[in-house]
């Protein structure tokens, strides 16, 4: 009894293993010829691609390449198996996104994407796990079991960042200082002394790589002109000037 027992539980535990795993495979998306990636002298990545889906990939590529093992922990996290890679103490992480079903939900609202978003969000997935298959030197042991990610990685940790830390419960959103917050400024022309136009952007955000981390990056491909930023494992700039060509 005790064989077929443990027997039963070793089918249970590959099961849920399958379930909770990627829901995608490493997405079959491979850019044109013709896209590529210049980085300046402060390490900031200029892409030019010859599609809007090749500046998604390259998007992805160029974040895995400066900020793979962040993103990997992210990824993890929001894919609810962060103490699988990461040990114990992400436990409480895993069961939040458990309770919440953030990786059911991250997979669902993938299917209801626009077919040519969702076709994005694919490609930039599979742009950082191109990064990870071809430089696996360059990531921890724990990130290089994360990868390959998917579409629903990406999703799952925008909902978990979104939903779950900025969106913190009561509890936690009580033991925040009472002065807690974002701010920012914009100057006017008039009122500078280069006679330009100035925007200053002041976040409040913990000054540690993880969720908080911003990622600058200039994205150029058909009919966009953009250069901004955003927080590290989002697939579009949250702060950008931007020019429809």
């Amino acid at each position: 009894m005790i064989g077929k027992a443990a027997a039963q539980m070793t089918a249970l535990l590959a099961a849920l293993a399958l379930l909770c795993g990627p829901a995608f495979a490493d997405a079959p998306y491979r850019p044109a010829r013709g896209s590529q990636i210049l980085w300046d002298r402060y390490g900031v990545a200029h892409v030019y691609a010859r599609t809007v889906t090749d500046m998604f990939y390259a998007f992805g590529w160029a974040q895995a390449r400066s900020h793979g093992d962040i993103l990997a922990r992210l990824y993890a996290e929001g894919r609810g198996r962060a103490a699988e890679y990461y040990g114990a103490e992400e436990l409480e992480n895993d069961r939040w996104m458990a309770i919440n079903g953030v990786p059911a939900r991250a997979q669902q609202w993938l299917h209801q994407q626009e077919p040519g978003f969702r076709r994005d969000l694919e490609a930039f997935a599979a742009g950082m796990s191109a990064y990870a298959r071809a430089h696996p030197q360059a990531l921890s042991e724990q990130a290089r079991r994360v990868f390959p990610v998917t579409a629903v990685d990406v999703l799952a940790h925008e909902q978990r960042e979104f939903q779950f830390i900025y969106a913190a419960p009561a509890d936690i959103a009580r033991r925040l200082p009472p002065d807690a917050g974002s701010n920012g400024w914009a100057i006017a022309p008039s009122r500078s002394a280069s006679g330009h136009s100035m925007l200053l952007m002041n976040p409040h955000l913990p000054w540690a790589p993880g969720w908080s981390t911003y990622y600058e990056i200039q994205l150029t491909a058909p009919g966009i002109d953009l250069y901004g930023a955003t927080q590290v494992g989002l697939p579009v700039p949250a702060g950008t000037a931007i020019r429809l060509q």
